[in-house]
C-alpha cells in the first residue's frame, strides 16, 4: 500500500511537473527555457518527499504551524545528505565500513537516492552554471529521472517512507532552535 501526501503538496508536485514539461516542449525553446524545465523538474520532485515527509510526521500537514516549519526546515543539503548516506558516499555522512544502522532497512532506495542526486546536480548546473549552455538532450533526461524519483517514491511502502521521514528529521532537528 502506498501513502499519499496532503492533497495540496500533491497537486504542487504535480503542477511542477507539469510546468517542466511544457518549457521542455515549448516550440521556440530557449536556453532559459531549457534551464527552468531542468529546475522545475527537481522542485516538483523536492516537494513530493518534502511535503510527504512532513504528512508522516504531522497529523495536519497542509495548514498546522508545526508542519509548515517542518516544511521550512527541510533543505536541499539536508536531503542530499541523507539520500547520499544510502548510496555509501562517506562524503555524505556513510560511516567508514558501511551503512548506519539507522539507514540499514532503507537501502532498497539506492536507485531513487542516485537519481535524485543526478536530478540535484543537474538543477544546480542549470541554475548557476550559466557559462555552460544547456541542451535538450541533458533537459529532456532531467524530466525523465525527475519521473522516475517520482514513481519510485510513490511506490514505497508506507513504512519505508516514515523510516525515511525519521531520517531526514534527525538530520535536520538538531539544527532547530
Amino acid at each position: 500500500m502506498t501513502h499519499q501526501i496532503g492533497l495540496a503538496w500533491l497537486a504542487a508536485a504535480s503542477s511542477l511537473r507539469q510546468q517542466a514539461d511544457d518549457l521542455f516542449l515549448d516550440v521556440n525553446i530557449c536556453q532559459a527555457c531549457l534551464r527552468r524545465s531542468v529546475s522545475t523538474a527537481y522542485y516538483a520532485v523536492f516537494h513530493l518527499i518534502t511535503g510527504d515527509c512532513v504528512a508522516l510526521v504531522c497529523i495536519d500537514a497542509d495548514e498546522s504551524p508545526v508542519a509548515q516549519r517542518l516544511r521550512r526546515s527541510l533543505n536541499h543539503s539536508d536531503l542530499k545528505k541523507v539520500l547520499a548516506s544510502l548510496i555509501g558516499s562517506v562524503e555524505y555522512g556513510r560511516k567508514q565500513g558501511g551503512l548506519s544502522p539507522i539507514a540499514l532497512p532503507l537501502q532498497c532506495m539506492q536507485a531513487l537516492a542516485e537519481t535524485f542526486i543526478g536530478l540535484q546536480n543537474a538543477r544546480e548546473a542549470a541554475d548557476y552554471a550559466l557559462d555552460q549552455p544547456v541542451d535538450a538532450v541533458r533537459a529532456d533526461q532531467a524530466l525523465a529521472n525527475a519521473e522516475a524519483v517520482i514513481s519510485e517514491w510513490q511506490q514505497l511502502s508506507l513504512d519505508l517512507k516514515q523510516q525515511f521521514a525519521q531520517l531526514l528529521l534527525l538530520r535536520v532537528m538538531p539544527n532547530q532552535r
